[in-house]
C-alpha cells in the first residue's frame, strides 16, 4: 500500500506499470494544467523542485537551500512551491504554536501528497524501501500524515493539523488540534519495535499541555498496540485503515 499509493490507477498496476502511469500522470499536470494557472514556461525546474521536495518530504521549508541547490532565485522557488500545492502535488504543513511552549519553529513542512507518487520521484521500489530506514521513514510518515489529512476532511467539524518542533529539536510529526483546545499528537516509525525513546516528543507536549493532551500515538510497523504510560502508546500502522 505505501509503494502503490493511494492513486486508483496505480494500486491496479503491477509495480513495472505504475512507473509508466506516474510518468503519464507528472507530464499531464505539468504540462497541461500548470499552464492553465500560470504562465509557467520553465517546467523543468518546476520538475526539477518537485524531485528536490520528495528528496526532502518531512523536512521543514527552506527556501534559501533549494535556491541555492536549484540554482532558482529564492523568489521562484517560493512562487513554484505555492503552484506544486495549488496542484495538488504537494502539501504544507503549518507549524504549530502554543505559549506554553516557546521558541518553537515556525516553518511549515513539505510533503509529497501521496506515497506512491512519492515512491517514483525517488525511484524506489518496494525492496529498496525496506532496505533504506531513510527512504522508509520519509515514507511512513509522509503516508501517515496524507492518511490522516485525508480522513479528518470527512469529519463534519475537522481538527487542524500542524507539526511541532522546537528549538531544542524535540519534534512531533503531526499535531492535531481541536476547536475545544484539545490535541493528539502523532508520530510515525519504520520499525516493528516501539521504546521510550520515541515518545520524547509526546512527552513534552504531555507535560506542557496537561489536560489539553488528549492523546499521544506512535504508528509504527509493529503487530500489536502497546501502551508507554498516560495517554501515550505504540500503535500498528495498519489501525490506519483497518476501519475503512
Amino acid at each position: 500500500m505505501l509503494v502503490a499509493g493511494g492513486f486508483p490507477e496505480a494500486r491496479r498496476r503491477s509495480p513495472d506499470r505504475r512507473v509508466p502511469f506516474f510518468d503519464s500522470y507528472l507530464d499531464t499536470v505539468l504540462d497541461r494544467d500548470l499552464r492553465s494557472i500560470a504562465r509557467v514556461h520553465d517546467r523543468a525546474n518546476v520538475r526539477r523542485l518537485l524531485t528536490a521536495v520528495a528528496a526532502t518530504t518531512g523536512s521543514a521549508l527552506n527556501l534559501n537551500d533549494f535556491s541555492r541547490d536549484l540554482g532558482i532565485a529564492s523568489n521562484t522557488v517560493r512562487a513554484y512551491v505555492d503552484l506544486l500545492e495549488t496542484l495538488f502535488l504537494v502539501y504544507r504543513l503549518p507549524a504549530w504554536h502554543s505559549n506554553l511552549l516557546s521558541r518553537l519553529s515556525k516553518a511549515p513542512k513539505l510533503h509529497i501528497v501521496d506515497s506512491g507518487l512519492l515512491a517514483y520521484l525517488l525511484s524506489a521500489n518496494a525492496e529498496r524501501v525496506w532496505s533504506d530506514p531513510r527512504i522508509a521513514g520519509a515514507l511512513i510518515e509522509t503516508f501517515v500524515v496524507m492518511e490522516l489529512v485525508r480522513q479528518s476532511s470527512v469529519d463534519p467539524d475537522p481538527p487542524r493539523a500542524f507539526h511541532f518542533r522546537d528549538r531544542h529539536g524535540h519534534e512531533v510529526d503531526m499535531v492535531l488540534e481541536r476547536r475545544d483546545g484539545t490535541v493528539v499528537g502523532i508520530e510515525a516509525k519504520a520499525a516493528a519495535t516501539a521504546g521510550r525513546s520515541d515518545f520524547h516528543g509526546l512527552r513534552l507536549m504531555r507535560e506542557r499541555l496537561g489536560e489539553r493532551f488528549a492523546f499521544g500515538a506512535l504508528l509504527y510497523t509493529g503487530p500489536a498496540t502497546v501502551p508507554f504510560g498516560d495517554r501515550l502508546a505504540a500503535i500498528p500502522l495498519q489501525a490506519l485503515w483497518a476501519g475503512t
